[in-house]
């Protein structure tokens, strides 16, 4: 089953209305900026584009799994 991304959103927006303070803005907009970003990224996937996210912005060590 695939992750539903829409309710990560949902839940962010929740969050917002609920809570207040820097914590709760850092996490509504960390959840918000995800969600969309993985929502892009799937429908990029969907479409069969091609697509290398962050391949070209992190070192190849990390991208594996490999930590110094």
């Amino acid at each position: 089953m695939a992750f539903r991304w829409e309710e990560y959103f949902e839940l962010a927006k929740k969050i917002n209305e609920t809570f207040k303070g820097e914590a709760a803005q850092r996490t509504v907009i960390s959840r918000a900026y995800y969600s969309m970003f993985c929502l892009a990224r799937d429908c990029i996937s969907l479409k069969n584009w091609e697509y290398e996210v962050h391949k070209r912005d992190i070192p190849i060590e990390l991208y594996k799994g490999k930590r110094g």
